[in-house]
């Protein structure tokens, strides 16, 4: 697969170069970046994965926003969301972007300690089917 990794922790690379040599995996490019700044340089993609990455309240805006401009017209986006209360309003922002999503919960696993109470969002945009927003 053709990966990109983005983080805006300016020890995020660093870490990420560290995993991809001790798992014996080429280096993975790296771009620094906050979801508020432009970046054409980063390019478009197929499929957008995020975890854990609504934290705040403006977030919801701000990472619908970066992941419209770097989606392209088709693709698919992965939130694994832990619960947090902006879920609901970056699907909003989303919709408004011509994703349609639905969430689900992960299969509960016997070998886990604690079941996980999170969610996993998918986004699709398919320009065959446009979602047109209220």
């Amino acid at each position: 697969a053709d990966i990109v990794a983005t983080d805006y922790h300016p020890e995020a690379g660093r870490f990420l170069e560290y995993n991809a040599a001790l798992n014996g995996d080429k280096k993975i490019p790296f771009f620094r970046t906050g979801w508020a700044e432009m970046q054409p340089e980063l390019g478009l993609f197929d499929v957008i994965i995020g975890s854990e990455v609504l934290y705040e309240r403006g977030h919801a805006l701000d990472l619908s926003d970066f992941i419209s401009r770097h989606a392209k017209p088709a693709a698919t986006v992965i939130i694994v969301d832990p619960g947090r209360e902006h879920r609901s309003r970056f699907s909003q922002h989303m919709v408004k972007h011509g994703f349609s999503h639905e969430r689900t919960r992960p299969e509960t696993r016997k070998d886990l300690p604690e079941t996980y109470h999170g969610q996993i969002l998918e986004f699709v945009r398919d320009p065959e089917n446009p979602i047109v927003p209220e």
